[in-house]
C-alpha cells in the first residue's frame, strides 16, 4: 500500500468512525508505529483545526 493510498484511508476512516488509533492501523496496514505517526503528521499539517489527538488515537 502506498502513503497516499494509506492517508486516504486513513481520513475515510475517520470520518466513518470518528476515531482511529495509530497501534491499531499499523497491525491493519502492517506498518511500523512510527510509519504511522508520520502518516498523521502530514494529515495534521492540512486538518490541524478538525484533528484531535488523544494518546495514540485522534478524534
Amino acid at each position: 500500500m502506498t502513503k497516499n493510498i494509506r492517508l486516504f484511508s486513513i481520513l475515510e476512516r475517520l470520518s466513518k468512525s470518528h476515531k482511529v488509533c495509530v497501534k491499531e492501523l499499523a497491525l491493519l496496514y502492517d506498518v511500523d508505529v512510527k510509519t504511522l505517526q508520520n502518516d498523521f503528521k502530514t494529515i495534521r499539517e492540512y486538518f490541524s483545526d478538525n484533528l484531535i489527538k488523544k494518546g495514540d488515537c485522534f478524534f
